[in-house]
């Protein structure tokens, strides 16, 4: 069994992918301190999976500067935390093809979501801060 983490599990591919791995290995339900857990439990990490980002506030009254913070700080910055957090673990794993690997959507790729002609463009789906 080899230890991993995803963010952004509580809804979409990160939450399905989670269950998958739930189902079918056994893992536990991390808590919120989970580098400790991780350390406590394993000593380390080898698969740690960025799914979580958000596209807009959750605020429905957010002004625009706000919702461009809250989309900077958990896209952003919730990125350096986590890699700060867990990257001594995944330092100290002796599995061989130890990855950190980012998911991400369509608008999170600027070509594609600035093309008038695509379908995830970011103007459609009014989502400039994504």
């Amino acid at each position: 069994m080899k230890p991993f983490l995803i963010t952004g599990a509580n809804g979409g591919l990160g939450y399905a992918t989670a269950k998958q791995l739930a189902i079918t290995s056994k893992y536990p339900t991390y808590p919120k301190a989970a580098a400790i857990y991780i350390r406590e439990q394993f000593g380390s990490l080898d698969i740690l999976v960025y799914n979580g980002g958000i596209d807009r506030s959750s605020d429905p009254n957010a002004t625009l500067r706000d919702t461009y913070r809250a989309v900077f700080e958990t896209n952003i910055f919730g990125v350096v935390v986590v890699t700060d957090a867990f990257l001594p673990l995944l330092r100290a794993s002796k599995y061989s093809d130890r990855r950190i690997s980012d998911v991400t959507s369509g608008l999170g790729q600027i070509g594609i979501a600035y093309s008038p002609t695509s379908e995830y463009n970011a103007k459609i789906w009014e989502l400039p801060a994504y």
